[in-house]
């Protein structure tokens, strides 16, 4: 991991949760994520105006990628990462 980010870690329990991405007109594309209150809840730092947050996305296209990944990233942050899936919402 980068010296320069520090990680920030939820406070309690797993959580599984849906939401949407919504579409932004200006840039042409579904780029807008919404965090959802249990995320907000595990992660009280995202409600702190003081320091701006920021977010590292990884993106492997072979398991044995991220297989290797993790086991750095448990070696180096010590943070388990969030699992993050696109998915197409068939209610729609």
């Amino acid at each position: 991991m980068e010296e320069t980010k520090k990680f920030i870690s939820p406070s309690r329990n797993p959580i599984k949760t849906n939401g949407k991405v919504s579409y932004w007109d200006a840039q042409r594309a579904w780029s807008i994520i919404r965090i959802k209150q249990e995320i907000l809840n595990e992660f009280p730092q995202l409600k702190e105006k003081s320091c701006p947050i920021g977010y590292q996305l990884r993106f492997y296209r072979e398991f044995d990628e991220l297989e290797k990944a993790l086991k750095e990233i448990k070696k180096t942050s010590g943070v388990p990462p969030v699992l993050f899936w696109f998915f197409k919402d068939k209610r729609n």
